[in-house]
């Protein structure tokens, strides 16, 4: 049975979704006679907002969390948080379903652009800004199975890059909650005063927040940086700023739903 939490997130992923709106208005447009052009007016200024990187830039630069990394400490501990690799694909390795994939390499991993917050985590603890880097053991499902981030992530970077006692793979998470929840644990445990963040840069201020929830105060340093700079070509519709507003929408509704179930 899903939880209250889960029925507002997937109702927020459908309301989030620009071409829902776009698609009903194209299709109200079909249907009515009366102030057709204001209602055209409407749906091409929508339009240019959704796809116009312009839009999701001016957001961030509100949205974004400035860092507050002080390279002159050596951290008890910098967290990286989940949600690094390609999952689904690995999935699907894993269930042999990526076994077409013939010129892949023993070892692969299928990285992203948020890939870029291991190789931040492991640059602090390599170093010396960080005695040990924490990540979160996700736990990734579809219907083709099941697989684990940190495994992946702790066999094919951590144990070649760092030494054993230079990072840990902590208990298996699900959601950012977990990882706040977790962290608040382990912080005690292992008296950790002076924690570094990592995460990306539309992601933080969610993040964050819910780190401060369970008490913890953090210092950030998000990857993935937008920097605003006005520029004549973001002001074009592009096919990637579509991307650009849907991560914008889903970070923001991310942010109302937390807050309203007290997560943050």
């Amino acid at each position: 049975m899903q939880s209250f939490e889960d029925i507002l997130r997937n109702i927020a992923l459908i309301l989030i979704n620009p071409l829902v709106y776009l698609t009903a208005g194209l299709l109200f447009l079909t249907l009515t006679k009366k102030h057709r052009r204001f209602f055209t007016a409407s749906l091409t200024l929508v339009f240019y907002l959704v796809f116009a990187p312009l839009s999701s830039n001016v957001f961030m630069k509100f949205w974004a969390v400035p860092d507050t990394y002080n390279p002159k400490t050596q951290y008890d501990a910098v967290v990286v948080l989940a949600g690094a690799i390609n999952m689904e694909w690995h999935i699907r390795e894993k269930s042999g379903k990526a076994g077409e994939n013939i010129f892949m390499p023993v070892n692969y991993v299928r990285t992203t652009q948020q890939t870029e917050r291991i190789l931040a985590g492991i640059y602090f603890v390599k170093n010396g800004h960080a005695k040990k880097l924490l990540f979160g053991d996700w736990a990734a499902s579809n219907s083709a199975g099941t697989a684990h981030e940190g495994q992946i992530i702790s066999g094919r970077y951590f144990s070649q890059l760092l030494e054993s006692n230079q990072y840990e793979v902590y208990g298996e998470v699900k959601r950012t909650t977990d990882e706040a929840f977790k962290m608040k644990k382990i912080a005690e445990e292992q008296k950790l005063k002076k924690i570094l963040l990592v995460t990306s840069q539309s992601h933080m201020k969610r993040a964050l927040a819910m780190f401060k929830k369970q008490g913890l105060s953090p210092d950030t340093f998000s990857v993935n940086k937008r920097i605003f700079v006005f520029s004549f070509d973001d002001i074009l519709p592009k096919g990637y700023g579509l991307n650009a507003t849907y991560e914008s929408l889903y970070e923001l509704s991310g942010y109302v739903i937390y807050k309203l179930t007290g997560k943050l």
